[in-house]
């Protein structure tokens, strides 16, 4: 790789890279309807495994940022709560302890709150699958009520439960891409992190934003191709496009509009030599799984067949950013 400027390296090729937040039960418990959400994630299990075929077939390496706590087989609880040796984080919008939905159970009693077979597959699967950090317990590091004692409470965490299963984590997906406390990543060994999408709609106000992200989607707009940054001794690596579910109002979206835009991002990367972040959820696929299954296929196919031609790379978060320590 050769300079492009301070902090911004120059690609020799385009890349793809894909990152999936992996939370299960984690992901929503702070919210009004995390009830129809956990149901949600019941299907979660199923959608990884046929991720992971299709990964195998097209020979695709992803970022699957784990909840912490889901290398857990079980805890219990402490005190009268659960991980009472963590600082909580206070956020405003939840009452109550941030651990009071954990079950202090076991996986067997309670998979969508431990998920140490999930792990396995991931540690398993053909080819390497780069397993990284969503934090431990979905805490959200750019909200006020995250204090630094919180977010070091959490990341240290982390690394401990991946560590007793010989995972060294190097790569973090914020949770909600809420960014902050970079200097605790960097304390604890993290080489990179999921920037936000330099979307154009991310200037709008708050209210508009939803709108003109369903528009975005809808008229299949060319997604934004992204080069890494060296920041605050980290490498920020932002997201292009989320492949968004087909739940809720985004179900109206016709499911190839996500497959054109995907397309778009690979031939980008290769004719200006950066990088086509996708990133999701497993949680994402669960509603219609073969058609979303059916609309992301393609994309793999593609990214395999402009590797082949030497046109791209594949690479994960943490590769890369090895690769620019180096």
């Amino acid at each position: 790789m050769s300079g492009a400027g301070p902090g911004v390296p120059r690609l020799e090729r385009g890349i793809f890279m894909v990152s999936i937040d992996t939370e299960l039960a984690w992901g929503g418990f702070d919210h009004p309807t995390r009830e129809a959400r956990w149901k949600l994630e019941e299907g979660s299990r199923e959608a990884i495994r046929r991720l992971l075929e299709l990964f195998e077939r097209y020979e695709i390496s992803a970022t699957w940022a784990v909840i912490g706590h889901l290398f857990l087989d079980s805890c219990e609880c402490g005190e009268g709560r659960a991980h009472p040796e963590i600082p909580r984080p206070n956020h405003a919008w939840l009452q109550g302890d941030w651990f009071q939905f954990d079950p202090c159970s076991a996986a067997a009693e309670a998979p969508l709150w431990y998920a140490p077979d999930v792990i396995r597959a991931l540690s398993e699967a053909k080819p390497r699958q780069e397993i990284g950090s969503h934090s431990f317990s979905h805490v959200i590091f750019g909200d006020p009520g995250c204090s630094a004692e919180a977010a070091k409470g959490d990341i240290e965490a982390c690394v401990r439960a991946a560590g007793q299963r010989g995972i060294r984590l190097r790569s973090m997906v914020y949770p909600r891409n809420r960014i902050g406390h970079e200097s605790v990543l960097r304390e604890c060994g993290f080489l990179s992190y999921r920037g936000v999408d330099p979307a154009w709609f991310a200037p709008l106000p708050r209210y508009l934003r939803r709108p003109a992200h369903f528009l975005d989607d809808l008229l299949a707009l060319p997604p934004p191709t992204v080069t890494p940054r060296r920041q605050d001794g980290l490498w920020v690596i932002p997201g292009s496009m989320m492949f968004q579910g087909l739940d809720g109002l985004r179900g109206l979206i016709p499911s190839s509009c996500r497959t054109r835009r995907c397309l778009t991002g690979l031939a980008r990367a290769a004719e200006r030599r950066e990088i086509f972040h996708v990133w999701f959820h497993p949680v994402n696929f669960v509603t219609r799984i073969n058609e979303m299954l059916k609309a992301f296929e393609p994309v793999l196919r593609t990214a395999a067949q402009l590797r082949d031609q030497g046109a791209i790379e594949n690479v994960t978060m943490g590769d890369l950013a090895e690769r620019l320590q180096s």
